[in-house]
């Protein structure tokens, strides 16, 4: 098992996406330039990370290190059970990512006032005689 620049950065724009993160918003939280191109780069798979970024990417993104490790990662032996293992764990680590967005975005909606429109009352119509 090995962790893939492509893979890594596709399961960090994932996660970030779920949690309604701008890669500045990202970038600034986990300590990164201030603009986000390193997150961008990150996600493209052009730049590699430490495991002290990948930590601090985690901490921002609220989710544990070894998760974002699992999604990024693929099986580079020919064993089949560990590939079968890998697939299964990312299975449930992406299920879990997408049952929280969904539990959020159900939060903000339930969140969000009513906005209560006041109808004008209409004058009393006088009667013509």
């Amino acid at each position: 098992m090995s962790i893939e620049r492509g893979m890594l950065g596709a399961a960090i724009k994932r996660v970030r996406t779920a949690r309604r993160m701008t890669q500045v918003e990202l970038a600034k939280a986990a300590g990164l330039s201030k603009g986000g191109k390193s997150v961008a780069l990150i996600e493209q798979g052009k730049r590699f990370v430490s495991v002290d970024t990948l930590n601090h990417l985690a901490k921002a993104l609220d989710i544990p290190p070894s998760c974002l490790a699992v999604l990024g990662s693929r099986n580079s032996g020919r064993n089949k059970e560990a590939a079968a293992f890998l697939n299964s764990l990312q299975k449930l680590v992406s299920s879990v990512l997408l049952a929280e967005q969904a539990i959020s975005q159900q939060e903000s909606v339930i969140k969000k006032p009513r906005t209560i429109v006041k109808r004008r009352r209409r004058a009393p119509r006088k009667l013509v005689t």
